[in-house]
């Protein structure tokens, strides 16, 4: 689908290697750039235990592995000192997708003790994009809901034009600190409702059972800050 547009990186983390590999030499095969995978989500495991996932996943594959650390949301967090070890060990065949809290000192601190030479890409959904930018990620790997706005403050913050990144970031930023009182489900289905209202969902769905309801107060605020982004962009 991509057809040679640009590079694609699949998520292959799983709750068990077996099935974790399974889903990277899928990816392989079919052509990916990368994979990405996050630890297995239903239970605390000891270093060496995560250190056994992730290795067996690189032998698997011959493609770059982005670590995918989703503990503000999901799982639990792998610490700084394990996710450099990998790095060490295998070089820059391994980069950083941090999701942990606190992310700014988290980044920062990949950037030093891998002595600036690893990839990182943010995963803040634009919440905390300024900060992460001004700590030296390489990219953000945000949701698509609000794509264009993103692209926009990512361009002008690397142009050095503050004033416009801080336009574009202030709905952007509104909208993610909507979606943060519900959690994971309020993310998915503000997104799934503003991908919608753009025409790619014909539909819209939320299957159950789910932990956050879009009632009417949220969905006008959220169609209001959206509408003020479409604004900004248009300049």
């Amino acid at each position: 689908m991509a057809a040679g547009r640009g590079p694609v990186v699949i998520n292959v983390g799983a709750e068990s290697t077996r099935q974790a590999v399974d889903y990277a030499r899928a990816a392989a095969g079919a052509g990916a750039s990368a994979i990405m995978a996050t630890p297995p989500l239903t239970r605390a495991l000891v270093e060496s235990e995560l250190h056994g996932y992730f290795e067996t996943l690189l032998e698997a594959v011959d493609l770059p592995l982005m670590v995918q650390d989703a503990s503000s949301y999901v799982g639990n967090a792998m610490g700084v000192g394990f996710q450099v070890d990998l790095f060490h060990r295998f070089g820059e065949r391994i980069l950083f997708k941090p999701e942990s809290t606190p992310l700014g000192p988290t980044i920062s601190a990949l950037r030093a003790q891998t002595n600036e030479k690893a990839l990182i890409f943010e995963g803040s959904g634009g919440i905390l994009l300024i900060d992460s930018h001004r700590r030296g990620v390489d990219g953000t790997i945000p949701g698509v809901e609000v794509l264009p706005g993103i692209i926009a403050a990512w361009n002008a913050l690397e142009a050095g034009d503050d004033e416009r990144a801080c336009n574009l970031y202030l709905p952007i930023c509104a909208l993610g600190n909507l979606q943060l009182q519900g959690g994971l489900d309020a993310f998915i289905t503000v997104e799934r409702y503003l991908l919608h209202r753009q025409g790619l969902f014909p539909r819209l769905i939320h299957r159950g059972p789910l932990g956050y309801d879009l009632d009417e107060v949220t969905r006008q605020q959220i169609d209001r800050l959206f509408d003020h982004l479409q604004r900004v962009l248009a300049f």
